[in-house]
């Protein structure tokens, strides 16, 4: 319309052009105005940084230097392009002018700080973190976050932790990029405790997750990986109660918390209210989410249905998924059918696939069907790993052909398959079952003879075994011996099958003392395993020791331990009461207990 853009619109186009990485446009749009300011010859400047030329970014701000006196943020500006380049011995030069000038502030410490840091120059960063002390300008939140989630990527929990005691001490609450650095250190394999401190943090610094989307799916991520369940419950909580308007990769979280929890209504619920209700589309990930959600709680055929429902092509992770739930709710020929009708369409399956297949039918001890799929594996060249032995291994179990599944073993140990306790487990799981305490022995001989690690899965299942066989010292035995070789803490289900071991075998005063040795190791137990062993006590006579794990679980020996789950127990007495064979001493051991925790009804 012949109107020709000003200044300001001109620095408006050129900060477009730079974000959309048009350098050339840019310098066009440059070109055409009359008298450049220093805003535009900033946006240049960090267009250069964009494209990591160091040489243009000073060449533009020499130019800058001839027609205005440039200020701290264009200094802090050159100085961004130096650090994001990783030319540090440029950024220590400028830094060095700009003190001289007297042009530094926080942004220009925390922009040295981030460039040290990505180059790996920790004592450099935290030389430059005491020099903002004694300069008067001190280390502020982001100066903080930078050093934590270097300690972080370095791998250095303790110093990150000392750095966030560091931050606290200061004055500096953490916030959520220090709460999200943190929650992202935690694996299956961190130290104990640190789990507790990382939600301590987060507690303490009164952040709100449903106002971070990110660090909300961080979260749930974190606590459904370690299976935290209180800790799901509260934040779902949190979520209800907010106004937060979840994105799909959110809901696909969201939905994996839900099913975790035994929630599938909910599951149900934000299903639709993503699909339906604010029509998004569900990627590949959300769905997969979806699924295992229902496979999980027992809800195969609706799985079944969203999945055939769905427009993205079919992938591996997803039938998988479908096969998982088949082969846990028994449908062996259901699983087939489907595998048969996905390789005539095409679609070859990696290990982790085949393993699902294999699965399915393993659990029924259908043994033509798994050499066939065993065929088709090696037909693809897909090869076999641990897992795929240790199914092997358990078809062979559900059969009961224990010397076919030793030789199994036997013949992956020769063939030097990698594998791990995973294989062994399984055989010594169906051995314990069948009361083959002989080749218990002889498997977990074996097993430490070959230098294969022991888990708390594996001292669960001899537990188990040697408290079938009325061989309780034995029990106590492998909860000393196996730890050590293992290298590992008995976690609270072994406890609690010792615990179950020593009531069938007419040990109850054993109870106690393993309960307190379960919460010296930071393991809680709730309701429902303390009415299972209640239930224990009171119909092997043990009245006595009944009525002290009530009064442990009512929190009367310990007021600040007590259960969380109070009605479980209560029901542990209804069946039980009939059966009392001490006659009136007994029940007045009873009502004493239940009469001091209020509960006269039982009476």
């Amino acid at each position: 319309d012949g109107i020709e853009p000003d200044s300001v619109m001109y620095g408006c186009l050129m900060k477009f052009a730079m974000e959309c990485g048009r350098t050339s446009l840019l310098n066009d749009l440059a070109a055409k105005v009359s008298q450049l300011d220093i805003q535009h010859y900033m946006t240049m400047i960090r267009a250069a940084g964009s494209e990591h030329r160091v040489d243009r970014a000073f060449a533009i701000f020499e130019q800058l230097k001839t027609t205005i006196s440039p200020d701290i943020a264009a200094y802090n500006s050159l100085l961004d392009v130096c650090c994001r380049a990783g030319d540090m011995t440029r950024a220590k030069e400028l830094a060095e002018e700009m003190r001289q000038l007297n042009m530094v502030d926080s942004i220009t410490y925390n922009t040295l700080f981030k460039g040290l840091l990505d180059v790996g120059d920790m004592q450099a960063a935290r030389r430059l973190q005491q020099e903002m002390t004694q300069a008067g300008v001190p280390p502020n939140d982001v100066s903080h976050n930078c050093l934590i989630n270097a300690a972080v990527k370095a791998g250095n929990l303790s110093e990150a932790w000392d750095l966030v005691h560091s931050m606290e001490k200061h004055g500096i609450p953490p916030d959520r990029y220090t709460v999200s650095t943190m929650m992202k250190t935690l694996r299956k394999d961190t130290p104990p405790g640190h789990s507790q401190k990382c939600f301590d943090l987060l507690v303490r610094s009164g952040v709100d997750l449903c106002q971070d989307e990110i660090l909300l799916n961080i979260v749930i991520e974190t606590t459904c990986r370690h299976r935290d369940f209180k800790r799901i419950e509260w934040i779902v909580q949190s979520f209800e109660t907010s106004i937060m308007r979840p994105s799909t990769p959110t809901y696909g979280s969201l939905i994996k918390a839900y099913g975790l929890l035994k929630r599938p209504k909910k599951c149900w619920q934000m299903w639709k209210e993503m699909t339906e209700l604010r029509g998004l589309k569900p990627t590949d990930i959300v769905i997969g989410c979806m699924l295992d959600a229902l496979v999980c709680n027992s809800l195969v055929d609706d799985a079944e249905q969203i999945f055939a429902e769905q427009s993205y092509p079919p992938n591996v992770i997803l039938y998988s998924i479908i096969f998982k739930g088949l082969s846990c709710s028994h449908r062996p020929k259901r699983a087939m059918d489907l595998w048969r009708s996905m390789r005539k369409q095409g679609l070859k399956m990696n290990t982790v696939g085949y393993n699902s297949i294999l699965d399915s039918q393993a659990r029924q001890g259908n043994m033509e069907e798994m050499f066939e799929i065993l065929e088709a594996m090696d037909e693809e060249s897909v090869k076999p790993d641990g897992v795929t032995h240790s199914i092997i291994v358990k078809a062979y179990c559900v059969r009961g052909d224990f010397q076919n599944a030793m030789q199994a073993i036997r013949n992956m140990q020769d063939s030097k398959v990698q594998h791990d306790a995973v294989v062994y487990n399984t055989c010594l799981d169906a051995c314990s079952k069948k009361g083959r305490l002989d080749l218990v022995e002889t498997l977990l001989q074996d097993m430490i003879q070959h230098n294969v690690s022991p888990t708390n899965f594996t001292l669960g299942i001899v537990v188990k075994a040697y408290g079938r066989a009325k061989q309780l010292s034995k029990a106590f035995q492998m909860v000393e011996d196996l730890p050590k070789i293992g290298k590992f803490k008995p976690n609270g289900q072994v406890l609690f099958s010792l615990m179950l071991s020593c009531i069938n075998n007419g040990a109850p005063e054993k109870v106690l003392a393993i309960l307190n040795e379960m919460r010296s190791l930071g393991h809680e137990i709730d309701g429902k395993a303390y009415q299972v062993l209640i239930s224990g006590l009171v119909k092997t006579g043990s009245l006595r020791e009944a009525v002290a794990l009530v009064d442990e679980a009512y929190g009367l020996r310990h007021p600040k331990k007590k259960c969380s789950s109070l009605n479980s127990i209560a029901n542990a007495w209804r069946p039980c009461l009939p059966r009392f064979s001490e006659g009136i001493g007994g029940l007045k051991w009873v009502c004493r207990s239940w009469n001091v925790c209020g509960r006269r009804s039982y009476q």
